[in-house]
């Protein structure tokens, strides 16, 4: 062998087990501005999609949507504009809603994020305390919390799952299990002290089946899944180009962006995970599966199957799924829950 092929292996050898040990230390690297497709389309990923139509009456009147549960009975909808929830059927026949702000016993300031524990058949929602009410909208009880709660979920022991990711800046705890009273039984996550960046999640805490998966704040992009008390990590992302800590030592808004990229969204489903950042003028859409290991970056997504718009994923509800919601034909009617059926 000639010394210039032996200099080539050399090299190559050099390059592969850095890459090796960047992907074993910091994670599977994404870069989000290589090989960037203008559109991810909906085939790619998406093996059939479902449609359920919203009843549209004089007591429920929609606009935006915050949030969808979709339970094995009934389809619970946080709405973006009314602090309210409503309940429908699976059919999408209006039932019955939750309306009552206000400072006294059983009402609630700002519903910031709702659960349903199928097996309670309990509605839970984190407000600057806790609520709970039964599947036909009646109130149970209430208590306090530990820290402003911007995500809960209820878990079969009676036990809660809390999370204040959305508002890092304001307690150190992020994640913690509490009892039914309120008592921190653990603290599951803490705040990186060198970041005070916000996260802007919608949804926090995912079910999926092997666990709740959340994902820390920036710049870590590291999913854990808790399950039976026992906290691990599920996925790490080195995410390039990096970024300065500097940039994350004092809360932002995207205003500060400028060229650093911001994680907006995070969501998850049994097989995917999808991450979107944004930067001042360009937006980055990151689609991962999980079992094949193998992502896509693009700028946005295309629903080539159908061509119906979506206008937010949601992805709260269990399984292999992602739920979205779609402007109907009249722009008087609610709109219209659109459920992706993901690819294995």
């Amino acid at each position: 062998m000639n010394n210039s092929k032996l200099f080539y292996l050399l090299i190559l050898g050099t390059c592969l087990w850095g890459c090796s040990q960047l992907n074993n230390k910091m994670g599977f690297t994404i870069d989000l501005d290589n090989n960037v497709q203008k559109e991810i389309l909906f085939s790619s990923f998406v093996d059939s999609i479902s449609y359920i139509p919203l009843e549209t009456t004089d007591d429920c009147l929609i606009g935006t949507i915050h949030d969808i549960i979709i339970s094995d009975s009934i389809i619970f909808l946080l709405n973006g504009e009314q602090n309210c929830i409503f309940f429908f059927d699976r059919k999408g026949n209006y039932l019955r809603k939750i309306d009552r702000p206000g400072p006294g016993p059983g009402e609630y300031t700002v519903i910031n994020q709702i659960t349903y524990n199928e097996k309670k058949k309990c509605l839970s929602i984190a407000s600057n305390k806790i609520l709970e009410f039964d599947q036909n909208g009646s109130f149970i009880r209430e208590f306090n919390t530990p820290f402003y709660a911007s995500d809960l979920h209820l878990l079969n022991d009676g036990n809660y799952l809390l999370s204040n990711l959305k508002l890092t800046g304001t307690t150190k705890e992020l994640v913690v299990l509490i009892d039914s009273l309120g008592e921190i039984k653990k603290t599951l996550y803490t705040k990186n002290p060198k970041y005070s960046i916000c996260s802007t999640n919608s949804r926090e805490l995912i079910n999926i089946e092997d666990g709740i998966h959340f994902i820390s704040p920036q710049i870590e992009n590291t999913i854990y899944t808790y399950n039976q008390d026992s906290l691990t990590k599920s996925s790490e992302f080195c995410i390039l180009p990096e970024i300065s800590s500097r940039f994350y030592q004092s809360e932002i808004t995207p205003s500060f962006l400028k060229e650093n990229y911001y994680r907006s969204i995070y969501r998850e489903s049994s097989n995917w995970i999808n991450l979107i950042y944004c930067a001042s003028d360009k937006v980055r859409t990151v689609l991962y599966n999980k079992r094949t290991k193998q992502y896509i970056v693009g700028e946005k997504f295309k629903n080539d199957m159908d061509d119906k718009e979506h206008i937010f994923f949601l992805s709260e509800s269990k399984g292999n799924i992602f739920t979205n919601y779609v402007k109907p034909q009249n722009e008087d009617d609610n709109p219209i829950i659109q459920i992706l059926h993901l690819k294995q």
